[in-house]
């Protein structure tokens, strides 16, 4: 295109528009509802900060003094999010939800409504959401699959526990799928007795077992503050996200605080792939056994099938995640009058 070509492009798109936006405008003065007027400015019409508090070490005297400055500024708000302290200030780090922090929290909304300004808060401390509350059986899970071969007549002689280093004592068995000549023959779960032992005789042909356990991450909360170190939450879990809000409940739960919003800081949940009872979730959702097309999802290369079932099992962690903790976790802020 000659630059000339280019220079009336612009031109006429230029003009198009400018008719387009005289044209609305001519329109909405038209508009009895229509207002020329500016908006009344609020606490949310004005910029916001997010605001650190490394270790929790703060105190009134300068919590009034930030918040003021802030006001001054022009700022309408302030989103706190407890960190990890600053070396050589211990003796002034202040525990997540201790009573001097439910305090410190108060006299910091109660500052900032007198200055015109609100306050929200991430739910947690760090990123992500986890904690000292949160238990292993609650803890960001992951799929983990031994693989054992048998010869026929042969019965497995050694315990079905997690080959996985550290994984041996938290993690639980799910299942265990029997496969003969690639094909999908049967679970028999419920022959493992209470020493991990399998009661289990291959027949003629050579089998392969999936032992299928729901393992766990070991994630810790990253630049958790102190009071809120531990690990990370199952976001699958409605069961999980339950136990997690408990001590929020005897806390901000009332609305004691009068914060305007709760946030979630930051979905860094890695290598999070399952959840306890993921297998009949999955059938609920997307209408058929995931048993028989499990070894798919660990191939590294990909057929028409594998990947369908790929999109599958990713759609039910979309569910899950959506389900059992956001709307859930929307659901317990609202209630308490929190956005």
């Amino acid at each position: 295109m000659t630059y000339f070509a280019k220079h009336l492009l612009y031109q006429t798109t230029f003009a198009l528009l400018f008719f387009s936006a005289i044209v609305a405008c001519t329109g909405q003065a038209d508009n009895p509802n229509y207002s020329t007027e500016w908006p009344a400015v609020s606490a949310e019409t004005k910029p916001w900060t997010r605001w650190w508090w490394l270790g929790n070490a703060v105190d009134s005297a300068n919590l009034k003094a930030n918040l003021e400055d802030l006001a001054n500024a022009g700022v309408g708000g302030v989103e706190i999010t407890p960190l990890y302290g600053v070396k050589g200030y211990e003796d002034q780090f202040i525990d997540h939800l201790s009573p001097q922090w439910m305090n410190m929290l108060d006299y910091t909304v109660n500052q900032a409504h007198a200055l015109g300004m609100k306050v929200d808060m991430v739910q947690g401390t760090g990123w992500p959401f986890g904690g000292p509350h949160v238990t292993p059986p609650h803890a960001a899970s992951k799929l983990i699959v031994d693989t054992y071969k048998l010869r026929p007549g042969a019965t497995l002689t050694e315990k079905l526990v997690a080959k996985e280093n550290k994984q041996a004592d938290i993690a639980t068995l799910e299942a265990v799928l029997v496969f003969e000549d690639g094909k999908f023959v049967e679970d028999v779960v419920a022959s493992v007795d209470a020493q991990a032992q399998l009661k289990y005789t291959a027949k003629t042909k050579e089998v392969t077992l999936y032992a299928v356990f729901c393992g766990k991450t070991r994630q810790q909360v990253k630049r958790a503050a102190p009071g809120g170190e531990g690990l990370t939450l199952d976001h699958y879990s409605k069961e999980a996200l339950d136990a997690y809000l408990k001590p929020y409940e005897a806390t901000i739960g009332k609305n004691q605080t009068q914060l305007r919003a709760l946030f979630n800081d930051s979905y860094e949940v890695y290598g999070t792939t399952w959840t306890p009872g993921f297998l009949d979730q999955f059938k609920a959702l997307r209408g058929y056994d995931l048993r028989p097309y499990l070894p798919l999802l660990l191939e590294k290369t990909h057929s028409d099938v594998s990947e369908r079932v790929i999109s599958d099992y990713r759609e039910t962690i979309s569910d899950l995640l959506l389900t059992n903790f956001m709307n859930p976790w929307r659901k317990w802020a609202n209630e308490h009058h929190y956005l």
